[in-house]
């Protein structure tokens, strides 16, 4: 996960909670995104290409269900 200066940053929910909106990166992976909620992350505070690289995955992932029923 990255800041806004593009700085590698461990993310903890402090600096989740206290971060400005469109200022976090989040790696486009489910094991990222599943961490950076659980610290209270919203998409808010995701930057506008992260938040787009998360709505396509909530739809692949939406569409891989649908294909497996």
């Amino acid at each position: 996960m990255s800041d806004s200066n593009n700085e590698v940053v461990k993310y903890t929910k402090k600096n989740v909670a206290v971060a400005q909106v469109n200022s976090l990166t989040v790696a486009n992976d489910a094991e990222s995104y599943k961490e950076y909620f659980k610290l209270g992350g919203t998409v808010a505070k995701m930057t506008p290409i992260c938040t787009k690289n998360y709505a396509k995955f909530v739809q692949n992932r939406l569409n891989e269900k649908e294909q497996a029923k």
